[in-house]
């Protein structure tokens, strides 16, 4: 049996797409004809996108506004599958956390990821449409690493979240689970390392010791959208090349 699927002609919401993981994602989906839509913040990085892939619909959203991204997100329609990759990092240690980095982290990682989804499967449900949702998590939601307690709770809020989605979902035949990938090999995962000699120390702790590459996130994520998951719910996949295992 192949294991390839296709989502030619599918409605997709992806979600911080312009960059990394995200734009993976993208490409895929677009190289496959698939009726993509991206939301994210970066208007520069929008133009780039719809230049590279004119086809890809595209909308500046700040997904943090709850109010605003909600009417955005109904503007566009029902889709048949939502990513949930917007997501921030702050390294911040425990002493020197504030409210507004709490928040900051929490409003796009978070809550932006319950308002959208629950958006989208309202009009999956109005529409009939067996959907499949996939939320972008991480190792880090397990294993934690220094001055990354924000980022790691708000990873481990995602997992937790995903799995009520799944049991909330199911019964309408929409699927939920989340992706968990550790180190990605983008800008994200540059900027926390002093210099790229330093890159090493990343995935010292993996089995398979190199960074992952958004390409093999993609392929994951595409996968849980897939029929080829049909069975596959409320499930947290890690994709981290034995970080978790050492």
């Amino acid at each position: 049996m192949a294991l390839s699927a296709s989502f030619a002609g599918k409605r997709v919401l992806v979600t911080g797409g312009t960059m990394g993981i995200g734009r993976a994602i993208v490409d895929r989906l677009a190289k496959d004809n698939a009726i993509v839509t991206v939301l994210d913040v970066n208007e520069t990085a929008l133009k780039e996108l719809k230049q590279s892939l004119p086809k890809v619909n595209t909308v500046q959203c700040d997904v943090s506004k709850w109010a605003d991204t909600k009417t955005i997100v109904q503007s566009i329609g029902p889709v048949d599958h939502l990513v949930n990759n917007a997501g921030i990092g702050i390294k911040r240690s425990l002493l020197k956390i504030t409210e507004e980095d709490f928040n900051q982290i929490f409003n796009v990682n978070v809550k932006a990821a319950i308002n959208i989804t629950q958006t989208v499967v309202q009009a999956m449900i109005a529409n009939k449409i067996q959907g499949s949702v996939v939320n972008m998590s991480s190792a880090a939601s397990e294993r934690v690493t220094q001055d990354l307690l924000l980022y790691s709770a708000s990873k481990a809020t995602i997992c937790n979240v995903t799995k009520t989605m799944a049991l909330e979902m199911g019964s309408a035949g929409i699927r939920v689970n989340a992706v968990c990938p550790s180190f990605v090999d983008t800008l994200m995962i540059m900027e926390m390392v002093p210099s790229p000699e330093a890159l090493p120390f990343l995935y010292s702790r993996n089995c398979i010791r190199r960074l992952i590459k958004p390409d093999e996130v993609a392929d994951l994520v595409l996968f849980l959208l897939s029929d080829k998951a049909a069975m596959i719910t409320g499930e947290n996949v890690f994709i981290d090349g034995g970080f978790t295992a050492s």
